[in-house]
C-alpha cells in the first residue's frame, strides 16, 4: 500500500540556499540603488544585470534547497521545465525591479512591484517542483501554498517599502534599515520555499526498497548552479564596487 512521505533535510545545503538567497538579496537592492542613479539607455544594462542577479539567486536557491531535500526515491529534474522557470523568475525580476527603481516610485507602484516579486518567487518554485521527474505523485497542502505565497509578497514588499524609505530619509540609519531591507527580501525567497515544501506531499507510485539511492542527477545539478549563480554575483558586486571607487 502506498504512503505519503515529506522527507527530511540536510543542515548544511539549507545554509548554503539562505546564504545565496541573501547575496542575491544583497546584490539586488545594490543594484536597484545604481539604477535608479542612471537615465536613459544607461539604466538597460543594470536592470538586466539585477532581473539576472535576482532570478539566478532565486532559482539556485530554489535548487539548493531541493539538493537538501532527502527522499527515498531519484529524482531528476526536465530540462525544457526548468530551463523555462528560470526565464519566466528573469523577466519577472525584471518588471519587479523596474517597478521599483522608477524616480517617482509611488506606495501604490511598491505594492505592484512586491505582487510582481512575491509571484516570480512562487513562479520558481512551483515552477521547479513541476519540473521533478520521479515515481512519485505531489499532493498539496494548500493552506500552506497559499500562506507560502503571502509570505513571498508580504516579506517582498517589507524590503521594497524599506529601500522606498531610505531613499526619502537618506539619514535616517540607513546602515540598520538597507541590511533588514536585504533580510526581507532572503525571507521572501526561503520563506517561500520551506513553506510551499512543508506543504508539499509525496506520495510513491510504487514500494520503496530501504537503501534507495538518489539520483545523481538533481545533486550535480544543484551543485553546479550553485557555483555559476555565486559566481555571477560576486562578479556583479566587483562591478558595482569598482564603478563607485572610479566615481
Amino acid at each position: 500500500m502506498a504512503y505519503a512521505f515529506f522527507g527530511h533535510y540536510n543542515v548544511g545545503l539549507v545554509c548554503l540556499s539562505l546564504g545565496i538567497a541573501i547575496l542575491a538579496s544583497y546584490t539586488t537592492l545594490n543594484l536597484s540603488d545604481r539604477i535608479l542613479a542612471t537615465t536613459g539607455w544607461q539604466q538597460w544594462p543594470w536592470l538586466l544585470g539585477g532581473a539576472v542577479a535576482l532570478g539566478s539567486g532565486i532559482w539556485t536557491t530554489h535548487f539548493v534547497a531541493m539538493l537538501a531535500l532527502e527522499i527515498p526515491i531519484p529524482i531528476t529534474y526536465d530540462p525544457f521545465t526548468t530551463a523555462v522557470s528560470l526565464i519566466c523568475v528573469i523577466l519577472a525580476a525584471g518588471v519587479a525591479l523596474w517597478l521599483v527603481s522608477r524616480p517617482g516610485l509611488s506606495w501604490l507602484s511598491l505594492s505592484a512591484g512586491g505582487v510582481v516579486m512575491g509571484a516570480a518567487i512562487a513562479w520558481m518554485h512551483y515552477g521547479g517542483i513541476a519540473a521533478m521527474e520521479m515515481s512519485a505523485q505531489i499532493h498539496y497542502r494548500w493552506s500552506l501554498v497559499v500562506f507560502s505565497v503571502v509570505i513571498a509578497v508580504g516579506a517582498s514588499t517589507v524590503a521594497m517599502g524599506l529601500t522606498l524609505w531610505l531613499r526619502r530619509h537618506p539619514d535616517s540609519g540607513s546602515f540598520g534599515l538597507s541590511n533588514l531591507a536585504v533580510l526581507a527580501l532572503s525571507f521572501a525567497v526561503v520563506g517561500l520555499h520551506y513553506t510551499g515544501m512543508a506543504g508539499t506531499v509525496f506520495e510513491p507510485e510504487m514500494a520503496l526498497k530501504a537503501n534507495a539511492a538518489g539520483d545523481l542527477n538533481a545533486p550535480w545539478l544543484g551543485l553546479g548552479v550553485a557555483f555559476g549563480a555565486g559566481l555571477s554575483l560576486a562578479i556583479t558586486l566587483a562591478i558595482l564596487n569598482l564603478g563607485s571607487w572610479i566615481q
